[in-house]
């Protein structure tokens, strides 16, 4: 069975020197579907990341990274 859904992500990343900071965000939505299995199809998902690094130099580079999921079911 074929499925639609509407899906959209954006994220921002700042530069101050050696360090790099972002954020991104994405939202993958529920599907419409003549699927009479439930697959999953009526979920959705909020996934949104942040992350640190530090440029040490000569290929050396530091980060930390997290992440939260929400789903809607």
């Amino acid at each position: 069975y074929s499925a639609t859904s509407t899906d959209w992500s954006a994220g921002a990343l700042y530069r101050m020197d050696k360090w790099t900071f972002s954020t991104g965000i994405a939202h993958l939505g529920r599907a419409n579907t003549d699927n009479p299995s439930e697959r999953g199809q009526s979920n959705s998902v909020l996934v949104n990341t942040v992350r640190a690094s530090y440029d040490y130099g000569k290929g050396v580079q530091f980060y930390a990274s997290g992440g939260v999921l929400h789903y809607s079911k």
